[in-house]
């Protein structure tokens, strides 16, 4: 799963791609910047080159009003219909994406926003910090919904109580059926181990 960085550059400049090269190689960073602010220090530069992350600009043309959040909304909006299970973070200081936040989380999808990218990384860390088993690791990273979650347990629970290679068969189709064949691939090797989830 890849976390989207989208960069409001226009709002936040240089200052918010601090923590970028912290990100790794799950970690794509959309910088949206116009005529009027597309230059970066020498400095930011060396920590973009050294980030394992993908990294890709866009010039937004038409520099007026809100012309790039309506550009990292759409985009948002492109990646999540494409990859549900992608988690998306706006850096930003315009207070207006919050509309798009909690449009996405009547969704049971939570889309972060913050200044730069190393508070998100910083929080994204404090989150992770408790100790959590493998299921519920892999219920973070999908994002299922209570629903989800609930039907997720009831197929994996009918493999335990299974043994013949039909029946894993079974479990790997309704997983895939009802999610997606990442999540079965997220799971399989805990089911494989016989590991609680």
């Amino acid at each position: 799963m890849k976390n989207y960085f989208f960069i409001d550059y226009e709002s936040v400049h240089q200052n918010g791609m601090n923590g970028i090269e912290k990100l790794t190689e799950n970690d794509k960073v959309i910088i949206f910047y116009t005529p009027a602010n597309e230059t970066l220090s020498f400095a930011l530069y060396k920590k973009m080159i050294s980030s394992d992350a993908v990294i890709e600009l866009y010039r937004v043309q038409n520099g007026g009003k809100n012309a790039v959040n309506f550009q990292v909304c759409t985009f948002i909006g492109y990646i999540l219909g494409n990859i549900p299970e992608a988690e998306c973070h706006i850096i930003s200081n315009d207070t207006s994406y919050e509309y798009v936040l909690n449009f996405w989380k009547e969704r049971n999808t939570e889309i972060s926003m913050s200044s730069d990218i190393l508070k998100i990384i910083q929080k994204k860390s404090v989150v992770n910090a408790p100790a959590l088993n493998a299921f519920e690791k892999i219920l973070i990273l999908f994002r299922l919904s209570e629903q989800d979650k609930l039907l997720l347990l009831d197929i994996i629970r009918k493999g335990e109580k299974m043994y013949s290679y039909s029946d894993c068969l079974y479990v790997k189709g309704e997983i895939s059926r009802n999610f997606s064949p990442e999540l079965y691939n997220a799971i399989k090797p805990y089911l494989l181990k016989g590991e609680s989830l």
